[in-house]
């Protein structure tokens, strides 16, 4: 579910970014119309009989999607769909075809900031959800860790491990915490990998602190007293 959801967002993503077209892999104009209800479709209607095919220059299928890229261009309506267009009984519909080249862009602009709306709640949706499952799946696998842990006398980990996993490693509540090459560790790093009294854990009993001054020489992230000791 999770790798569907990340899918789900990559597609609506690149949809987001593409011209609007006829169909789309998540909508198009022909859904648009759907949604928007009426009958704008009827604009772009192709009615094939007895199994016919309507073609057009260089054996072009004519379709919705070919009379649909027609009008985009600002190309006019067929004398045949002129023919079907002129029949049609109902007030409320509204000849596409009639419309200028500059029109037909504001009318494509008007669809295409209704079709982001669209893909942007989708997109809202998908995103929540695929936060609640990434939130289950780090759930699940601290279980599964603290279930590791929780059978291990001895847990190795580097400062920075320590503290990006403070959490679960405090649900173990190490008694004793030893850290080696300490010169070369800050104090910060050090009281990371320390755990305190809480609900579920207990505070650390013991701190071993290693380290050899003539082989690795302290780390010290103060500048002055670098420069004061002449050690840099």
């Amino acid at each position: 579910q999770l790798h569907a959801c990340k899918e789900e967002m990559t597609k609506l993503l690149k949809t987001l970014q593409m011209p609007l077209t006829w169909n789309e892999p998540n909508g198009g104009v022909n859904e648009l119309f759907s949604t928007i209800g009426g009958n704008l479709h009827l604009n772009f209607e192709v009615r094939n009989s007895d199994g016919f095919v309507t073609l057009a220059k260089k054996n072009k299928t004519v379709d919705e999607e070919y009379l649909f890229n027609a009008w985009k261009e600002g190309k006019d309506c067929p004398s045949w769909l002129q023919d079907s267009i002129f029949w049609i009984d109902d007030p409320d519909f509204q000849n596409l075809w009639v419309l200028r080249h500059e029109e037909r862009l504001d009318q494509l602009h008007r669809w295409k900031d209704f079709h982001l709306e669209t893909l942007m709640a989708t997109l809202e949706n998908v995103n929540r959800r695929y936060d609640e499952l990434s939130a289950e799946k780090a759930n699940i696998s601290q279980e599964i860790d603290s279930l590791v842990l929780s059978e291990a006398r001895i847990i190795g980990a580097t400062t920075t491990g320590a503290a990006k996993y403070k959490e679960l490693i405090s649900i173990k509540s190490a008694s004793v915490v030893m850290c080696e090459e300490a010169g070369e560790v800050t104090e910060q790093n050090v009281i990371s990998a320390l755990t305190e009294r809480m609900e579920n854990s207990k505070e650390t009993k013991h701190l071993i602190l290693i380290g050899d001054h003539l082989q690795l020489r302290p780390k010290v992230e103060s500048y002055s007293l670098t420069k004061v000791s002449g050690n840099g």
